[in-house]
């Protein structure tokens, strides 16, 4: 503890719109300190800055240990930050969220802060962070946008993407993106709409994927029959509606029997309603969009390292 509170005053706090210093509960040297940023005019909005060193850190050899300087922005609630929320839009010029580690050191042994090996205060350290968090620069700036815009959007929009396609072919629902806690997800309570087709009931969801499948079919049929893809220069194709012509030429007596297009129908439907109640459990499982669930946390609230 001695070393930790030597440490603190090193940095002289509380000073120029930086709070008192809080320990931190996980490690031996270090502490936490609110700034409010003025300049910036945002009422109820903080700067959070974690100043510590790791504790296998000081069980290293050597005197010289690196800090690690975390900086968040945010709305002050409840002691804490919030730096995503959907209640406010974070801003194109705010502070960014960045980390600071080996770029400044403490010598356990003769209580000097040291950045490239020449004596820094905790003034500066804190006041040369404080700038690259308010005024990262170019450079900063589009690493945060890639991380926190880019691929965060990406990675949100693949798990609607895939959660969509679950619920349409499942019916099953998953919890939104936004919700922290893991996503559960949980067949409906009880069916949706029922269509009737040909005296057959199936769920309207069932029917619309039914009639999507015989659509393609059909369109596929129809082209080969109109030539429009035989006569494109393609062997794979012309061979693929030969076959089709010549083996499959039975439906079209199929669809002129009534008895046999109803029987068709139902074997048909009846096994599209077997199929897709149960293969999306398996491709589209909690543990796939438990995964980009995390990692879209952890690219939206990702600190950008110095």
């Amino acid at each position: 503890m001695e070393n930790n509170e030597i440490f603190k005053k090193k940095f002289a706090l509380p000073r120029d719109d930086f709070s008192e210093p809080f320990d931190l509960q996980d490690a031996e040297i270090g502490f936490s300190v609110y700034k409010e940023q003025k300049d910036l005019k945002r009422e109820g909005f903080k700067s959070i800055f974690h100043i510590y060193i790791k504790n296998e850190e000081l069980r290293k050899k050597g005197d010289e240990k690196s800090i690690n300087i975390r900086a968040s922005y945010g709305k002050a609630e409840d002691g804490q930050i919030i730096v995503s929320s959907s209640d406010f839009e974070i801003g194109e010029n705010w502070p960014i969220e960045l980390f600071s580690r080996d770029e400044f050191f403490f010598n356990i042994r003769t209580y000097d802060l040291l950045r490239n090996k020449v004596s820094i205060s905790g003034k500066e350290i804190l006041d040369l962070v404080n700038n690259w968090h308010i005024k990262p620069g170019l450079w900063f700036r589009t690493k945060s946008k890639w991380f926190h815009i880019i691929l965060a959007q990406f990675l949100k929009s693949l798990f609607y993407i895939i959660s969509g396609t679950q619920y349409f072919f499942s019916g099953e629902k998953v919890n939104n993106i936004n919700n922290i806690s893991k996503n559960t997800i949980s067949p409906p309570k009880k069916p949706g709409k029922l269509i009737k087709i040909f005296n057959y009931q199936v769920e309207a969801r069932v029917a619309a994927i039914y009639a999507m499948i015989h659509l393609l079919i059909y369109s596929f049929f129809f082209s080969c029959s109109e030539g429009s893809l035989g006569t494109l220069n393609q062997p794979l194709i012309s061979l693929s509606c030969g076959f089709i012509k010549s083996r499959f030429s039975f439906l079209t007596t199929i669809f002129n029997n009534t008895f046999a297009t109803t029987m068709y129908v139902i074997v048909s439907l009846g096994l599209t309603e077997i199929i897709f109640s149960k293969l999306p459990r398996v491709y589209f499982s909690r543990e796939i969009l438990t995964f980009i669930q995390e990692k879209y946390f952890e690219m939206l609230f990702r600190k950008i390292k110095i």
